[in-house]
Protein backbone atom coordinates (compact mmCIF):
# COMPACT_ATOMS: atom_id res chain seq x y z
CA UNK A 1 0.00 0.00 0.00
CA UNK A 2 2.60 2.53 1.03
CA UNK A 3 4.77 1.61 -1.94
CA UNK A 4 1.91 2.40 -4.34
CA UNK A 5 1.01 5.60 -2.50
CA UNK A 6 4.60 6.79 -2.73
CA UNK A 7 5.06 5.70 -6.35
CA UNK A 8 1.80 6.91 -7.91
CA UNK A 9 0.11 9.04 -5.24
CA UNK A 10 -2.63 8.19 -2.74
CA UNK A 11 -5.46 8.93 -5.18
CA UNK A 12 -4.31 6.52 -7.88
CA UNK A 13 -6.65 3.58 -8.66
CA UNK A 14 -3.85 1.08 -7.96
CA UNK A 15 -3.87 2.17 -4.33
CA UNK A 16 -7.61 1.51 -4.01
CA UNK A 17 -7.14 -1.88 -5.66
CA UNK A 18 -4.35 -2.73 -3.26
CA UNK A 19 -6.53 -1.75 -0.32
CA UNK A 20 -9.25 -4.10 -1.56
CA UNK A 21 -6.70 -6.89 -1.92
CA UNK A 22 -5.60 -6.33 1.66
CA UNK A 23 -9.23 -6.30 2.77
CA UNK A 24 -9.74 -9.69 1.12
CA UNK A 25 -6.74 -11.09 2.96
CA UNK A 26 -8.13 -9.82 6.26
CA UNK A 27 -11.53 -11.25 5.32
CA UNK A 28 -9.99 -14.71 4.87
CA UNK A 29 -8.31 -14.31 8.25
CA UNK A 30 -11.65 -13.26 9.75
CA UNK A 31 -10.03 -10.04 10.95
CA UNK A 32 -13.37 -8.28 10.61
CA UNK A 33 -12.39 -4.79 11.81
CA UNK A 34 -9.34 -4.56 9.55
CA UNK A 35 -11.18 -6.04 6.57
CA UNK A 36 -14.11 -3.66 6.92
CA UNK A 37 -11.87 -0.63 7.36
CA UNK A 38 -9.75 -1.49 4.31
CA UNK A 39 -12.80 -2.25 2.14
CA UNK A 40 -14.45 1.03 3.10
CA UNK A 41 -11.24 2.95 2.41
CA UNK A 42 -10.95 1.27 -1.00
CA UNK A 43 -14.55 2.27 -1.81
CA UNK A 44 -13.99 5.86 -0.67
CA UNK A 45 -10.83 6.24 -2.75
CA UNK A 46 -12.42 4.65 -5.80
CA UNK A 47 -15.46 6.93 -5.55
CA UNK A 48 -13.22 9.97 -5.11
CA UNK A 49 -11.14 9.16 -8.18
CA UNK A 50 -13.87 7.83 -10.46
CA UNK A 51 -17.26 8.76 -9.05
CA UNK A 52 -20.10 6.71 -7.55
CA UNK A 53 -20.85 4.85 -10.80
CA UNK A 54 -17.27 3.68 -11.34
CA UNK A 55 -17.14 0.03 -12.37
CA UNK A 56 -14.02 -0.39 -10.22
CA UNK A 57 -16.34 -0.21 -7.20
CA UNK A 58 -17.75 -3.67 -7.86
CA UNK A 59 -14.85 -5.58 -6.27
CA UNK A 60 -14.55 -3.57 -3.04
CA UNK A 61 -18.35 -3.51 -2.66
CA UNK A 62 -18.37 -7.31 -2.91
CA UNK A 63 -15.58 -7.47 -0.36
CA UNK A 64 -17.43 -5.15 2.00
CA UNK A 65 -20.63 -7.15 1.56
CA UNK A 66 -18.82 -10.38 2.39
CA UNK A 67 -17.26 -8.81 5.49
CA UNK A 68 -20.58 -7.48 6.71
CA UNK A 69 -22.25 -10.83 6.10
CA UNK A 70 -19.48 -12.53 8.06
CA UNK A 71 -20.06 -10.12 10.90
CA UNK A 72 -23.77 -10.94 10.97
CA UNK A 73 -24.83 -7.58 9.56
CA UNK A 74 -26.99 -8.95 6.78
CA UNK A 75 -29.04 -5.85 5.97
CA UNK A 76 -25.90 -3.75 5.48
CA UNK A 77 -24.34 -6.58 3.50
CA UNK A 78 -27.32 -6.68 1.15
CA UNK A 79 -27.08 -2.93 0.57
CA UNK A 80 -23.42 -3.15 -0.50
CA UNK A 81 -23.95 -6.27 -2.58
CA UNK A 82 -27.08 -5.00 -4.35
CA UNK A 83 -25.08 -1.89 -5.29
CA UNK A 84 -22.34 -4.16 -6.64
CA UNK A 85 -24.96 -6.06 -8.66
CA UNK A 86 -26.40 -2.83 -10.09
CA UNK A 87 -22.96 -1.54 -11.08
CA UNK A 88 -21.83 -4.87 -12.49
CA UNK A 89 -24.95 -5.17 -14.64
CA UNK A 90 -23.93 -1.95 -16.39
CA UNK A 91 -20.67 -3.61 -17.44
CA UNK A 92 -20.49 -5.21 -20.83
CA UNK A 93 -18.90 -8.54 -21.49
CA UNK A 94 -17.62 -9.20 -17.96
CA UNK A 95 -19.93 -11.99 -16.88
CA UNK A 96 -17.54 -13.11 -14.13
CA UNK A 97 -17.93 -9.94 -12.07
CA UNK A 98 -21.69 -9.93 -12.56
CA UNK A 99 -21.95 -13.58 -11.52
CA UNK A 100 -19.81 -13.07 -8.41
CA UNK A 101 -21.79 -9.98 -7.36
CA UNK A 102 -25.08 -11.84 -7.80
CA UNK A 103 -23.82 -14.92 -5.97
CA UNK A 104 -22.75 -13.04 -2.85
CA UNK A 105 -25.87 -10.87 -2.89
CA UNK A 106 -27.94 -14.06 -3.10
CA UNK A 107 -26.10 -15.53 -0.09
CA UNK A 108 -26.78 -12.39 1.95
CA UNK A 109 -30.44 -12.29 0.94
CA UNK A 110 -30.96 -15.95 1.75
CA UNK A 111 -29.24 -15.48 5.13
CA UNK A 112 -31.71 -12.69 5.86
CA UNK A 113 -34.69 -14.82 4.87
CA UNK A 114 -35.37 -12.98 1.61
CA UNK A 115 -35.77 -16.21 -0.31
CA UNK A 116 -37.43 -15.04 -3.55
CA UNK A 117 -34.83 -12.38 -4.42
CA UNK A 118 -32.00 -14.59 -3.17
CA UNK A 119 -33.05 -17.50 -5.38
CA UNK A 120 -33.54 -15.15 -8.33
CA UNK A 121 -29.97 -13.87 -8.03
CA UNK A 122 -28.54 -17.33 -7.38
CA UNK A 123 -30.16 -18.66 -10.54
CA UNK A 124 -28.95 -15.65 -12.51
CA UNK A 125 -25.39 -16.15 -11.21
CA UNK A 126 -25.48 -19.80 -12.26
CA UNK A 127 -26.77 -18.91 -15.71
CA UNK A 128 -23.96 -16.38 -16.15
CA UNK A 129 -21.32 -18.87 -15.08
CA UNK A 130 -22.38 -21.24 -17.86
CA UNK A 131 -21.55 -18.46 -20.34
CA UNK A 132 -17.94 -18.23 -19.18
CA UNK A 133 -15.29 -20.19 -21.05
CA UNK A 134 -14.10 -23.28 -19.15
CA UNK A 135 -10.55 -21.95 -18.75
CA UNK A 136 -11.98 -19.18 -16.55
CA UNK A 137 -12.72 -21.57 -13.71
CA UNK A 138 -10.46 -24.59 -14.33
Amino acid sequence: RRVWEKAVGPGHPHVAGTLNGLARIELERKSWDAAESLARESIARTEKSGGPENRALVAPLITLGRVLLGRGRGAESIQALERAVALSEKMTGDFGDVAVAKYYAARALLAEGRRARGEELLTAAGDLLTRLPPETYE
